[in-house]
């Protein structure tokens, strides 16, 4: 295989789309793409089953899999998944890129081979992930341009446009009413899920939800004035064993995701769902305990 129709195609779940977007958008003018949101127009009217297995399986010089719990399982990634696997094992796996994106990782499928495919997605963030895939790119026998000016100005009118919407709805009594019943959404999701867990997590709702691990790991959940931005955040303290008493504070703005769509966003710019971040607070304090279970 050596004539690509796409440098980069993107497999991912649902859930994931506002991330891989979000690559995928400061990748546009270098290298060419395949993300299934942008490419509606050539979908329409095709086998998406046959579409998906020839993009995957054939068309794409690096496939990057941002993978968390599920994938391969739902949706088209059970077709992607088929195609990735029936060429890796036919060409080798030089083409494949993993980033697992949940904190505490799910096993990886079983077919691909441990070696230099794997990203450290919460110590480099996009830019670094944009640098790992642009490499891909280079080894597959590619070569990243410069962007054209007709691709840097779509580029730009899009981001315009979302952050003319972000910047109106921050602050607005729409986003003030989201994030009100978003938060309390979000702490009941996770008592739901704490009273559930194997683990045994304890929790009381005061002003702060506060959840109690096995082996001491605690983690308090809530509103939480940020001294170094205004107003109030979601946010979770989480105190691992042995370490700082004052716990390491995380905290989610009230933002809208890459197609505008309210949602909870990290530091680290990735955006969250209300269900998606319960459950990125609970991995929080179940990889405190296995830190400490495990003397690291």
């Amino acid at each position: 295989m050596t004539d690509y129709k796409y440098d980069v195609a993107f497999s991912f779940l649902g859930a994931d789309e506002d991330l891989a977007t979000s690559i995928c958008d400061r990748l546009e003018g270098r290298v060419s793409t395949f993300i299934y949101s942008r490419k509606q127009e050539e979908l329409a009217g095709t086998d998406g089953s046959e579409t998906f297995d020839r993009v995957f399986g054939e068309e794409s010089r690096v496939v990057v899999l941002v993978f968390s719990a599920g994938w391969g399982e739902r949706g088209w990634t059970s077709i992607e998944n088929h195609a990735i696997q029936r060429r890796g094992l036919k060409h080798g796996w030089d083409f494949l890129l993993v980033l697992p994106v949940d904190l505490v990782h799910p096993p990886i499928p079983k077919f691909i081979p441990p070696l230099h495919i794997y990203f450290d997605w919460h110590r480099h963030g996009l830019e670094g992930a944009c640098d790992v895939i642009e490499a891909h790119v280079k080894r597959g026998g590619g070569e990243p341009e410069e962007p054209t000016f007709e691709a840097l100005a779509l580029k730009k009118q899009r981001a315009l446009e979302l952050s003319q919407a972000r910047a109106a709805f921050t602050g607005s009594d729409a986003c003030e009413k989201w994030a009100a019943l978003e938060a309390s959404n979000v702490r009941t999701i996770i008592k739901n899920k704490a009273s559930q867990s194997p683990l045994k997590i304890e929790f009381r709702d005061e002003s702060m939800l506060n959840l109690y691990g096995p082996r001491r790991a605690y983690m308090a959940v809530g509103w939480i004035i940020r001294p170094d931005r205004k107003g109030m955040h979601f946010a979770g303290v989480l105190n691992k064993p042995g370490g700082n008493p004052l716990g390491e504070i995380e905290g989610f703005t009230p933002d809208l995701d890459s197609f505008g769509k309210p949602a909870w966003r990290g530091k680290d710019g990735r955006a969250f769902n209300t269900s998606q971040l319960a459950d990125h607070m609970l991995k929080r304090l179940v990889s405190a305990v296995g830190e400490e279970a495990t003397g690291t």
